[in-house]
């Protein structure tokens, strides 16, 4: 055992000695994801919840002129909620205007994506604003004033909810970015030049 013990202390000494290290101490270096890949990432994921949404408000949207209740499997209270007073604005669909929301999201997250305008996320957080506004009303109104939920109505509650929080985070990233960019010296025109008075 004595033995045992002064091999390994003698194999930890050489080891050292020549730059090497045990194999409990050797760490493999964590690749971190570029700030550029992870905006463009969560862009990806901001177009798909807006695509979600998007096909979710249009189906409503159709079936509300069709006339015909959208079916639920989740939940028993699309009827009531689709043929609610609540249901429409100015005589048009709620649903038509969570559908013009979304197209707006695909649109600004499009164009960010495309001309790497990050810098517009500022204006996609501030209009996520109309959608979570929105989500929160609507899904009261069924909770506190209709007592009935429509799945539909829910998964673009959700939807909305997410890209609200999403586009929060890139604005809030991109303010730090920018604020720790370092800044251009200016030169002053109006300077004098420096004459020597040395003759």
């Amino acid at each position: 055992m004595g033995a045992s013990f002064k091999t390994r202390l003698a194999w930890r000494l050489s080891g050292q000695s020549y730059g090497l290290s045990c194999p409990r101490t050797l760490r493999r270096p964590q690749q971190q994801m570029s700030p550029h890949y992870k905006k463009q990432w969560l862009i990806g994921v901001l177009l798909v919840l807006a695509l979600v949404g998007l096909v979710d408000a249009t189906y409503l949207t159709v079936e509300h002129f069709r006339g015909e209740i959208p079916p639920c499997s989740l939940t028993d209270g699309c009827e009531t909620v689709t043929t609610s007073a609540y249901s429409e604005v100015f005589g048009l669909p709620v649903a038509l205007f969570g559908a013009l929301f979304y197209l707006g999201v695909l649109f600004l997250g499009f164009y960010i994506s495309v001309e790497k305008k990050w810098q517009f996320t500022r204006w996609l957080a501030w209009y996520s604003w109309l959608g979570l506004v929105a989500a929160l009303y609507f899904t009261g109104v069924q909770a506190f004033i209709l007592n009935a939920y429509c799945q539909y109505c829910l998964l673009s509650a959700a939807t909305s909810t997410s890209i609200f929080i999403l586009t929060q985070y890139l604005w809030k990233q991109e303010s730090r970015a920018t604020s720790h960019e370092p800044r251009p010296i200016q030169s002053h025109k109006n300077d004098a030049p420096v004459v020597s008075r040395d003759s």
